[in-house]
C-alpha cells in the first residue's frame, strides 16, 4: 500500500471515528421545561360564565424552536449546545397559562387547542421574547407575551375583541448555563402568569 493511500485511510478513520478516538462518549443534550407552582390560588368570587379555549401561542421567529437562546452581545443570538427546551415556547406558555386559568376559577371552563367543545371565548397569544439576556453582569431570563381575548359569538367585529395587552417579566439567573436559565425562566413565566390572572380578575 502506497503512502498516499495510507494517509487517505487514516483520515477516513479520523472522520468516521470522531470522538471515539479520544475515548470520550458524546455529551448528552438535556431537555428542560418551564416548571413552577401557581402562587395565586385565590378562587375567584365572581366566576364568569365563559368557556375559554386557549390556543397554542405563536412565537417570534427568533425563538420559534426548542433552542435555548441567549444574547451576550447587542443584536447577536446564540444557543446552548447541550440544552434544549422540551417544547416550543408557544406550546409551553399556553399550556402553563391554561393550567393556571383552570386553577384560578375565573371562568366556567378552560379548554385546550384540540378541544371539540364549543367555546364562548378564545384566548390567543404571541411570544415576543423568550431568551437569556447576558449582555451585562446581571443575567436575566426575559419573557414577553401579547395576549388577545376574543368573544366568539359577538357579531359586531368592533366589539369582538374583549382585551389585548402586552405582559413582560424577567428573573435573575444565578448560574450561567442551561439549568440556571431554565430555573430563572420558570420564575419569569410564573410572574407573567400572575400578571395575566390579575388582569382578567380586573376586567
Amino acid at each position: 500500500m502506497t503512502l498516499e493511500k495510507q494517509i487517505i485511510m487514516f483520515l477516513m478513520l479520523v472522520v468516521l471515528g470522531g470522538c471515539s478516538l479520544t475515548g470520550k462518549a458524546p455529551r448528552a443534550v438535556k431537555r428542560y421545561s418551564v416548571d413552577y407552582q401557581l402562587s395565586d390560588k385565590e378562587a375567584s368570587q365572581q366566576k364568569r360564565a365563559w368557556v375559554v379555549q386557549v390556543r397554542t401561542f405563536s412565537v417570534h421567529p427568533d425563538y420559534n424552536s426548542t433552542k435555548m437562546i441567549y444574547r451576550n452581545k447587542p443584536g447577536v443570538s446564540q444557543e446552548y449546545l447541550y440544552g434544549r427546551w422540551r417544547a416550543n415556547p408557544g406550546e409551553e406558555i399556553a399550556a402553563m397559562l391554561m393550567r393556571d386559568l383552570r386553577q384560578s376559577g375565573l371562568f366556567t371552563a378552560v379548554n385546550g387547542p384540540m378541544s371539540r367543545f364549543a367555546a364562548t371565548h378564545t384566548l390567543e397569544g404571541c411570544v415576543e421574547e423568550f431568551y437569556e439576556d447576558s449582555e451585562t453582569e446581571n443575567w436575566q431570563a426575559r419573557v414577553r407575551v401579547n395576549i388577545t381575548l376574543v368573544a366568539n359569538n359577538e357579531l359586531d367585529i368592533t366589539k369582538r375583541y374583549v382585551a389585548q395587552k402586552d405582559f413582560f417579566a424577567q428573573a435573575k439567573i444565578d448560574e450561567h448555563g442551561p439549568q440556571g436559565f431554565a430555573l430563572a425562566m420558570s420564575q419569569a413565566v410564573a410572574d407573567l402568569s400572575g400578571q395575566i390572572l390579575l388582569f382578567f380578575r380586573q376586567l
